[in-house]
């Protein structure tokens, strides 16, 4: 599954990818589980490009497609907001 979002002057795109278990687990996998691979980008700048995922390195993939797409995104909006605040910060006035 694969969705396209604007927010606050970035483009995030989520795409869900199926996993069938995650390494490691005692247990043989049977379900699928699902993790998000997001890229970020702004005004269609391939320099400023973040490609980031979500539920595999946390070993626990989401349990729907439609989670893995909203946590990408609330990840995302996360990512860009701190962004953004670091290049908000107010100058500090140099001391002769």
């Amino acid at each position: 599954m694969h969705r396209t979002y604007n927010y606050k002057d970035f483009t995030v795109e989520v795409e869900t990818e199926a996993v069938a278990g995650i390494a490691g687990e005692r247990v043989p996998a049977t379900t699928v589980r699902y993790i998000a691979d997001v890229n970020i980008t702004k005004s269609g700048s391939p320099a400023a490009t973040r490609r980031l995922h979500f539920g595999e390195d946390a070993e626990r993939p989401f349990g729907t497609p439609a989670e893995a797409l909203m946590r990408g995104y609330g990840a995302a909006q996360q990512v860009i907001d701190r962004m953004k605040n670091a290049v908000d910060l107010p100058s500090v006035p140099k001391e002769d």
